[in-house]
């Protein structure tokens, strides 16, 4: 049986309340401390089940965008402080899979769900593992929106009496769950303190252990690794040495081959990851370079850390277990550097940092089988079919995309030798070696569990709090902060660091580096590099001068604007008809939304205000990236940022009134709009132009009475993907009584007037059938195809009537020539300047609406 989720916010509150008022009837309130890993909460009232040895905590206003519910396991409830089991959290709106629980119908009763997704913080966690440990679970398979397919453990029905014995078996199996990973994993102490020996450099001195032994250790890490509580040997601390060196790019890749084990998780890196990563690599080397430098000026530039990689040394190979995703992002970044070079006296020899070769047999640096054919294509500059490839080879091909488009495809001119010395020179990594994944492992857990290094965010936290003087006052804001990163973490391990950035980039940068040569970074580079030092030392400019100022700074501006920017973050991920055109931005990766989303809000906006600002701003955003994309202008970070960073200042703190006043003469100073008529398909804009023409059909089936269906139809990957449809089959021998050449034929085809949006195995089936066979099947599918054939004509009244209404030039085709070709193609641009038309900026700002 397949269920349905229920996604309206009054359907789910409807649920939430319910299954809140069933845990109610079950226990009783007891005051109790709440933590949990980062945080914490005061005495609050949780539920107490004397009968399952179940407790229970719900918060609906905890989180931005999801009904807060923790539960535990407790005997008798004596602890001062309860510790989480498990959370069965709930989205307020919508199907957010990036919440674990969920509430699904079979039409009749209402089920409580949960995805699995069991966390802690422990080696081992997760979905799968949780679900091989509970064999004995009823799972329901949910039918999300996109035709995914989603089975969720079904915990119990509302209307079942039983529910909260229900709830009370599946928060024990989690406990039990947890439990069984810590004691099958390895003890970190027992008997006396033995330490493994771990070399930073050539210094080892003696430290004693409590059981009398002096094992060899570094002065850096004695607070570190143990073994199990037995003496060392001399033969056990040469074997089990960890090794820590800070090693250059050039050190770590030149020669070099790593690995990763068969269970480590996929490359997984968005495009704000790379995006990221090359501006802080481009911030600071634009802090060194002249333009005046001789190469050999570069061994005194300043060295860029760049974190650390942890390896564990088995069978004669170095397998990676953590830095993954930063090796194969550079490594891409090599490729791309290695390409764009002239065959010059100054390029520069990168291949052995990328391969190396061996009886005629060429190995990447990272070897590891999946990825050699599109690490080859990519050397090569090849094109490579990606479409069903592993989820890897998917990342790796989009991240070098990535880095093309954030260099715009062109070379750095000048200075590109003197980039490319320094990245190899003096960008650094510290690479820490253990001899089993066991001790590299507990590296791992030890830098994350124990902080040996502080972020970002910690150090901004010890600056603003240590400001603060009243004890009271102190606390109060400690409380918040905590309150605040916990919600942006539990969005993603980097939320709160992107965070700080759009926050500050958005209220107060106000210089940007130079578009030229050797410019300095102005605050927007910074913040987006050291955020926390940034702020240190621009403190008096920002009115942090008194304890009082501080305490504002935190309990008041960081608290509202994390709200805000959690808003716009649940807008990117779940459809909000309010808020689409912070969805229909997010579609075409276009991540600069959020400080410019940010710019104009105020501490004193209320939620009706901030609401109608949001509108305003991304509809405008919206109706510049398509027109942009019309025209073939990158959107790209790298060729965005200044333009944003202009955008952000004229905005800031703006009215509503006067950002649809001030928008609007910005897009009408705009030089791009839909007058080119030759857009097409390109390899370069697929995603775009999928994205036009689901913005398209959504468009008039909408205005036709259908429901809104964008998220569906911009689905490519999971479930019933959609595809582009080229109405032309590619059989130029059809059209030589149109086209003299076979390139004029090409370029008409890929015209965005001759394609459609279809589910995917359309193509394949029906791809090369001539136009009179596939416009029976259009007809079946959704109204734009559907628009080519005279019957979408007959008794349908709401297409006639808004057909009729709009004046848009609408007509049947029997047959698909070259000026049928012409006349969708202005089809399609006039339905393009309906949607996006800057008149509808002052319609979002109205109140009434």
């Amino acid at each position: 049986m397949t269920y349905k989720p229920l996604s309206s916010r009054g359907e789910i509150r409807e649920a939430f309340e319910t299954f809140r008022e069933c845990m109610y009837q079950a226990g009783k309130p007891i005051k109790k401390k709440l933590g949990w890993q980062g945080g914490g909460a005061g005495a609050v009232d949780v539920l107490w089940n004397s009968d399952t040895k179940v407790w229970a905590f719900f918060d609906p206003e905890f989180a931005e965008n999801r009904y807060w519910c923790a539960f535990g396991v407790s005997e008798e409830l004596k602890e001062d402080s309860l510790s989480i089991a498990c959370e069965i959290n709930f989205p307020y709106e919508g199907t957010n899979r990036r919440v674990a629980g969920a509430f699904f119908s079979d039409g009749e009763n209402v089920f409580v769900g949960h995805s699995g997704k069991v966390g802690g913080g422990m080696k081992g966690v997760g979905k799968h593992a949780f679900r091989k440990y509970c064999e004995d679970v009823d799972i329901a398979l949910i039918a999300y929106p996109r035709n995914k397919k989603v089975d969720l453990i079904k915990i119990g029905s509302l209307d079942d009496p039983d529910l909260p014995e229900h709830v009370a078996q599946f928060v024990k199996k989690a406990a039990g769950f947890k439990q069984h990973i810590r004691q099958s994993q390895p003890e970190r102490k027992k008997g006396g303190r033995t330490v493994i020996a771990v070399s930073i450099d050539n210094d080892t001195p003696t430290t004693e252990s409590s059981n009398g032994t002096k094992p060899t250790v570094s002065k850096n890490w004695s607070n570190g690794y143990k073994t199990r509580g037995k003496p060392l040997k001399k033969k056990d601390v040469e074997d089990r040495e960890i090794q820590a060196y800070p090693r250059s790019i050039r050190d770590l890749l030149q020669n070099k081959q790593y690995t990763i084990d068969f269970y480590q998780r996929e490359y997984k890196w968005e495009t704000r990851h790379v995006e990221e990563l090359l501006d802080d690599l481009e911030s600071r080397f634009a802090e060194n370079y002249r333009t005046d430098d001789e190469r050999t000026s570069v061994q005194y530039y300043e060295q860029y850390f760049l974190g650390s990689i942890i390896l564990s040394k088995k069978e004669g190979q170095q397998f990676i277990v953590d830095g993954q995703q930063r090796l194969t992002t550079l490594t891409l970044l090599l490729i791309y550097l290695n390409n764009i070079q002239k065959d010059d006296n100054s390029r520069i020899d990168l291949q052995p940092l990328i391969y190396s070769t061996v009886y005629g047999r060429r190995s990447f640096n990272l070897d590891i089988d999946e990825r050699t054919e599109i690490m080859e294509a990519l050397l090569k500059g090849n094109s490579f079919d990606t479409k069903d490839g592993p989820e890897s080879v998917q990342n790796v091909w989009d991240r070098y995309s990535n880095i093309k488009e954030y260099y715009d495809d062109t070379p750095k001119g000048d200075e590109l030798p003197f980039f490319i010395d320094w990245l190899l020179e003096k960008v650094v990594l510290v690479e820490i070696t253990a001899h089993s994944d066991e001790d590299a492992y507990t590296i791992f857990e030890t830098m994350n569990d124990r902080g040996l290094s502080l972020s970002p965010t910690d150090m901004l936290k010890g600056y603003l709090i240590a400001k603060i003087a009243e004890d009271d006052a102190k606390q109060k804001s400690l409380g918040t902060w905590k309150s605040v990163i916990h919600r942006l973490k539990k969005e993603g391990d980097d939320q709160d660091s992107d965070f700080f950035k759009a926050w500050f980039r958005a209220q107060h940068a106000e210089t940007i580096r130079e578009r030229k040569k050797g410019a300095s970074p102005g605050d927007f580079d910074h913040i987006g590099t050291k955020y926390h030092r940034w702020i240190r030392d621009n403190s008096d400019e920002l009115g942090l001068m008194k304890s009082q100022n501080f305490e504002e700074f935190v309990n008041r501006n960081m608290d509202f604007y994390a709200r805000q920017y959690g808003r716009i973050r649940m807008a990117t991920q779940v459809f909000d008809k309010d808020l689409a055109c912070i969805y229909y931005n997010d579609s075409l990766h276009f991540t600069l939304q959020y400080p410019v989303l940010l710019a104009p809000l105020t501490v004193d906006d209320d939620t009706g205000t901030v609401i109608l600002k949001l509108k305003v701003v991304s509809r405008a955003l919206d109706i510049m990236l398509a027109r942009r994309a019309w025209n073939w202008s990158r959107i790209t970070y790298n060729a965005m940022y200044f333009s944003m960073f202009s955008l952000v200042r004229l905005i800031r703190n703006r009215s509503v009134d006067e950002l649809v006043t001030i928008l609007s003469d910005y897009l009408d100073d705009q030089e791009e709009d839909f007058s080119n008529s030759a857009f097409r398909l390109t390899q370069q804009n697929r995603t775009a132009v999928h994205f036009f023409l689901a913005r398209i059909t959504d468009y008039i089936q909408i205005q036709s009475g259908y429901p809104i269906d964008f998220e569906n139809l911009m689905n490519y990957g999971e479930g019933t993907p959609y595809e582009v449809e080229h109405i032309w089959a590619y059989k130029y021998e059809r059209h030589t009584d149109e086209f003299d050449q076979k390139s004029d034929f090409e370029e008409y085809r890929n015209r965005i007037g001759g394609l459609l949006l279809l589910p995917k195995g359309f193509n394949q089936s029906y791809g090369a059938d001539p136009y009179e066979a596939k416009i029976e099947r259009y007809l079946r599918n959704n109204l734009l195809a559907q628009s080519l054939h005279e019957k979408c004509y007959e008794k349908n009244p709401d297409f006639l009537t808004f057909t009729r209404d709009s004046e848009l030039p609408f007509m049947p085709h029997t047959q698909f020539k070259k000026a049928d070709m012409d006349q969708r193609q202005a089809l399609y641009q006039e339905i393009c300047e309906r949607i996006w038309d800057p008149a509808i900026l002052a319609q979002d700002a109205d109140r009434s609406s």
